[in-house]
């Protein structure tokens, strides 16, 4: 997990992350094309506005939780939005709900322990504070404003066990649900290969 200077701004924190990321000046939230990282290769995406506008608390989520860019990282990240929840933020949702479905294959235990972390704290998609706000604040004054500075606790409730499970079989469904309609395709198409 990566730890940022709590004293310092959000603002200089993304600059860091951005670097760190090699995501360029800006994050990539002027680029045409998003990318996710898959293995050694990276696969393109529309930069669409809904993207970029989640992609701003996106990036800043990363600062507050200390979860990293690359793949458990991201897992970790989107168990802990979908928890925290991601409002009106429809594309935050779905590509949320698609990394942590591939988390839980590949990284169950800290996709558990993020969307635990996330059932008790919140997060910028609610705008708890605005974004232009947000970026001025110091790392550690807004991660205490979005209850991320409190020990976590192992103590789980039937709730949040039950929101976990509900929440990782519509993950499971969103992850799967491209590659059963790839195989669709691909069946219907059959009749060319014969």
């Amino acid at each position: 997990m990566a730890i940022y200077d709590s004293a310092q701004t959000v603002n200089k924190s993304l600059e860091l992350y951005f670097i760190k990321e090699n995501l360029g000046e800006d994050g990539g939230l002027n680029d045409a094309w998003g990318r996710i990282k898959v293995w050694k290769f990276y696969i393109p995406i529309p930069n669409i506005q809904a993207r970029k506008r989640a992609l701003v608390f996106h990036d800043i989520h990363h600062i507050l939780t200390g979860y990293d860019g690359d793949w458990k990282g991201e897992v970790s990240i989107g168990a802990w939005e979908v928890a925290s929840g991601c409002g009106k933020y429809y594309v935050a949702w779905y590509l949320n709900l698609g990394a942590m479905g591939v988390g839980l294959f590949i990284y169950p235990r800290s996709v558990f322990n993020a969307f635990m972390r996330g059932m008790r704290t919140e997060n910028l998609y609610h705008h708890t504070v605005p974004q232009e706000q947000a970026v001025q604040m110091q790392v550690g004054e807004l991660q205490k404003k979005l209850k991320l500075d409190r020990d976590f606790q192992h103590n789980f409730t039937v709730g949040e066990l039950f929101s976990f499970l509900s929440w990782s079989v519509v993950a499971f469904a969103v992850t799967l649900a491209p590659l059963i309609l790839f195989l669709l395709i691909l069946k219907s198409f059959a009749w060319l290969l014969h």
